[in-house]
């Protein structure tokens, strides 16, 4: 009886050494793919950095090569909606064609301060 239970206790060992052999090769191979998944994705970060160094990516197109539909004309409407509106359409434009200064900011701001006196 007692050697049956050793050979029972033995058998038992030795299987879950099998199985954690097995879970531990199996862990390994993913440790090594997300090592090699990593040092790709350092290379790739590497060139993302030199890109944005040199100025390639921040780099904005010029007003002249992009197609913008100029905002329509304001047509002095008491209409809080068309004056919104206007606003937003030059806003957009002014985005468009790199257009952001002082002078634009402050316009915006009186444009806003009439919009906000014709709502009352």
């Amino acid at each position: 009886m007692q050697k049956q239970l050793k050979e029972f206790v033995w058998d038992t060992i030795s299987s879950s050494e099998n199985k954690l052999a097995g879970k531990d090769n199996t862990l390994k191979g993913m440790v090594t793919a997300l090592k090699e998944e990593i040092n790709e994705l350092k290379g790739g970060l590497k060139i993302f950095k030199a890109a944005i160094g040199n100025g390639m990516l921040a780099s904005k197109l010029k007003p002249q090569a992009m197609d913008m539909l100029k905002p329509k004309a304001f047509k002095g409407a008491r209409s809080a909606s068309e004056v919104d509106n206007f606003l937003w359409a030059m806003e957009q434009y002014f985005r468009a064609m790199s257009i952001e200064d002082d002078a634009t900011k402050y316009t915006e701001n009186e444009a806003r301060a009439k919009l906000r006196w014709l709502k009352q």
